[in-house]
C-alpha cells in the first residue's frame, strides 16, 4: 500500500506541475499539489519498518504538503489561468 501511495502522490504532483499549471485556478493547483506531496509522504512512512511516532507523521506530511507546491512554483513560475 505504501508504494502505491508514493506512486499516486507523485503522479498527482506531476500532473499539477505539468498538465494543470496554468489551466486551473492557482489555488486549486497548489492545493492538489499539496495533497499529492502529503500522499507521497504518507506512503513513504508506511514502507518504513521502524516504529513511527506522531511527530514523524506531522513533520513529514506538513513538510511535503508545503514544499511540493513551493517547488512547483519555483520551477514553473507563478500559476496564471490561461486565457481562452
Amino acid at each position: 500500500m505504501g508504494v502505491s501511495l508514493i506512486a499516486a502522490g507523485a503522479v498527482l504532483a506531476l500532473a499539477c506541475a505539468v498538465l494543470l499549471h496554468g489551466r486551473l485556478a492557482p489555488a486549486l493547483v497548489y492545493a492538489l499539489a499539496a495533497i499529492g506531496g502529503a500522499t507521497a509522504g504518507a506512503g513513504a512512512l508506511l514502507v518504513q519498518s521502524r516504529d513511527l511516532g506522531a511527530g514523524d507523521w506531522v513533520v513529514t506530511l506538513g513538510t511535503l504538503g508545503l514544499l511540493v507546491p513551493v517547488h512547483i512554483r519555483i520551477v514553473f513560475g507563478p500559476a496564471r489561468r490561461a486565457t481562452v
